[in-house]
C-alpha cells in the first residue's frame, strides 16, 4: 500500500464556485479522475486530498470527489478560516462533514506568514487542541514560531507540510535553516511530511537529487522513521521530477531505508498519525 498524503485535485472556476485570486494557481483544473489515473501510473494505491489554495475555503469539490471515489481517496484535509468567530463551533461542523480528516492551514505568504508571530491563531489552536483534531500546517521557515507553538499547545499533533521548506525568493538554498528544522523534528508533537525533497533540491540538480537524498538521510537518522509521512505534492512536484519519480525517490534512491521503514513512511505512519491526533480509524 502507498498512500499519497499530499496532492491536489480541483475543478474549473465557475460563478457559483470561483477560484480564489489570492490562491496559488497550477492550471484551470485537475479533476480527481485525471489525478487518479496519474496515481495509478506512479503505483500509488490511495490518496489524501489537500484542498488547493486556489479553492479558497471551499472544500465542496474535495469532499464530493472523495465520496465518489471512496475506494481510492482516503479523505480530505480541508481549508478553514481560523480568524472568524466561534472556532470551536465551526470546527465541530467542519469535522462532521463526511470524508473530512482534518484541517490544513497555510502560512506561506503575506499576510498569513505573520499570523503565528502575531498570536492571531491562538483561539483557533486552543479549539484544535480541545477538540483533538488532526492539523496540517504549512509554515515555511518559521521554526522559532513553531517551537513556541508546540510548547504552548502540547496536545496538538502537527503534520508539518513540506518539512517547513518552500521554493521562494530570496532562498536559492532551500535548506539554509536545515539544522533548525532537524531540531523542530525532535519535538514529540511534530510529524514531518516528507513531501518536498525533490522540489527543495538545488536548481542545477536533476533526479535523483543527491543533495536532497543526503538531507533525507540526515532527517531519517536524526528523528528516525516513525514520524516521517510521505506525500508527492503532485502536481507542483512536476517542476522537479515526474510523479513516479517522487515515489521512487523513496522506494529506490533512498537505499538506506529498509522495507519496514518504507512501509511506515508510505502508509503506516499516516494511519497512525490520524488515530493518535484524534481522528478516525482509516480503512474500517
Amino acid at each position: 500500500m502507498i498512500i499519497d498524503t499530499h496532492l491536489h485535485y480541483w475543478e474549473r472556476s465557475t460563478p457559483e464556485r470561483p477560484h480564489d485570486p489570492n490562491g496559488i494557481h497550477w492550471g484551470e483544473e485537475m479533476l480527481a479522475e485525471d489525478l487518479l489515473k496519474e496515481a495509478d501510473k506512479a503505483g500509488v494505491t490511495h490518496i489524501v486530498q489537500v484542498t488547493a489554495s486556489l479553492m479558497g475555503y471551499d472544500n465542496r469539490y474535495s469532499l464530493e470527489a472523495a465520496a465518489k471515489h471512496r475506494d481510492r481517496v482516503v479523505g480530505v484535509f480541508g481549508r478553514f478560516d481560523p480568524l472568524l468567530p466561534d472556532n470551536e463551533g465551526r470546527l465541530k461542523q467542519f469535522m462532521a462533514q463526511e470524508r473530512m480528516l482534518g484541517v490544513r492551514i497555510t502560512l506561506h505568504q503575506p499576510p498569513y506568514n505573520s499570523w503565528l508571530r502575531q498570536g492571531l491563531l491562538n483561539d483557533f489552536l486552543a479549539a484544535i487542541e480541545k477538540l483533538q483534531i488532526p492539523l496540517e500546517l504549512f509554515a515555511p521557515y518559521q521554526t522559532e514560531e513553531l517551537h513556541d507553538m508546540v510548547k504552548r499547545y502540547p496536545g496538538i499533533l502537527i503534520m508539518l507540510d513540506h518539512m517547513g521548506l518552500r521554493r521562494m525568493p530570496p532562498y536559492t538554498d532551500r535548506y539554509w535553516n536545515w539544522p533548525e528544522i532537524l531540531k523542530l523534528g525532535e519535538q514529540p508533537n511534530i510529524w514531518m511530511k516528507v513531501s518536498y525533497f525533490p522540489e527543495a533540491a538545488p536548481d542545477d540538480e536533476k533526479y535523483p537529487h543527491p543533495t536532497s537524498k543526503q538531507r533525507f538521510r540526515e532527517l531519517y537518522e536524526h528523528i528516525g522513521p516513525d514520524k516521517m509521512i510521505w506525500g508527492s505534492n503532485y502536481p507542483p512536484v512536476l517542476r522537479a521530477c515526474t510523479y513516479p519519480q517522487s515515489v521512487t525517490f523513496i522506494s529506490e534512491e533512498c537505499d538506506f531505508l529498509n522495507e519496514a521503514d518504507r512501509k511506515a513512511i508510505f502508509a503506516g505512519n499516516f494511519i497512525k498519525y490520524i488515530k493518535q491526533a484524534g481522528g478516525r480509524d482509516l480503512f474500517k
